[in-house]
């Protein structure tokens, strides 16, 4: 049987809207992948740009790539439409600015058979700037066995580009929930579902670049905040334990969560306050964890300090917490043709 004729173990799911300046670049990463038994499953979500063009250039090359199009119906449908047109018994999604080293499917794979209960393997993302280089930030946590109480407080997962999941879990689950309110946050509402169905593992190493860019949905921080406390709305509705003090904790928590992605971006105004409305909602998440008040006293600090040597200080506490050299290319002639 041929590779065109035979059925690929893995289907990666990018979805795309006007995104032709960052997405041949996310693609290349996904296909030099030392595991190569995929296909990739490309959304063209409406673009009015060259996406679609792009995307079917790459195809010429790599019968790997399937495009389809379709009218504009946002993100949730778009993976929504991916799932149903995949093939493969694992899925796995790549945002379509975001980048795979090499191994990153051969390393979950491996994860996943050694772990036949579960039904989710995650990584850690690097933080980038807009030429694919660290900023020092790393984002994931390490999620084993039962997690969806963890979920509850904090996306472990943490990025649309991070997880493989095998696809009876995630059609148990239910897909993406497209409703207007979570969109931004979806990709943790999905994995909340996803964890009340099976075990999560987790391989303890970057795979995953995470670009950070003033387009992105996740840098309207109250929008993220917005989207966060609905995710755990609808999570509430279905769970009598997210009662009102519990839930007041989550919501807490998540925009703590929030506040360390202002800090990332360089935003130290803005982080200011959305930890002053994290702190408003409840203190203990805060007051539960060494390491988090560590943070906030450090902040305090700094913001005692001209600005000049806020971002310095940051920078080093990244980078003395995850081991990531702020600077350092994610990926070896990775940097993007166009910003």
């Amino acid at each position: 049987m041929t590779r065109e004729s035979s059925i690929p173990r893995v289907s990666v799911i990018t979805t795309v809207h006007n995104a032709e300046a960052f997405l041949e670049t996310t693609l290349c990463s996904l296909l030099a992948q030392s595991y190569t038994d995929f296909e990739s499953v490309v959304i063209d979500d409406g673009s009015e740009d060259g996406s679609a063009d792009l995307v079917e250039r790459l195809a010429a090359s790599d019968p790997r790539i399937r495009l389809i199009r379709q009218r504009n119906a946002g993100y949730s449908n778009a993976v929504n439409r991916g799932l149903a047109e995949a093939r493969g018994e694992l899925i796995a999604f790549l945002d379509h600015d975001d980048l795979w080293r090499q191994e990153k499917l051969q390393r979950q794979i491996e994860r996943l058979e050694h772990n036949p209960r579960a039904g989710l393997v995650s990584c850690f993302s690097a933080l980038l700037d807009s030429r694919h280089h660290c900023t020092g930030w790393r984002f994931g946590a390490r999620a084993e066995g039962s997690v969806y109480r963890q979920m509850r407080f904090c996306d472990l997962v943490a990025g649309g580009s991070v997880p493989l999941i095998r696809r009876d879990v995630i059609e148990a689950a239910g897909g993406f929930e497209p409703a207007p309110e979570v969109q931004g946050r979806s990709d943790w509402e999905a994995w909340l579902r996803v964890s009340r169905h099976c075990e999560f593992t987790t391989v303890d190493e970057i795979l995953v670049g995470y670009v950070r860019r003033p387009g992105n949905y996740s840098a309207d921080y109250q929008r993220m905040i917005r989207a966060g406390e609905a995710v755990l709305r609808r999570a509430a509705e279905t769970d009598p334990e997210l009662d009102h003090q519990v839930l007041r904790r989550a919501r807490a928590r998540d925009a703590f969560g929030v506040f360390c992605l202002a800090l990332a971006d360089g935003r130290v105004d803005e982080a200011g306050g959305i930890l002053r409305q994290s702190l408003h909602v409840s203190k203990m998440p805060v007051l539960h964890a060494p390491r988090r008040w560590g943070i906030v006293l450090l902040f305090a600090f700094a913001r005692l300090l001209p600005a000049g040597f806020q971002r310095p200080i940051w920078s080093r506490v990244a980078t003395a917490m995850f081991g990531l050299t702020p600077g350092t290319p994610f990926l070896p002639d990775s940097s993007p043709a166009a910003d």
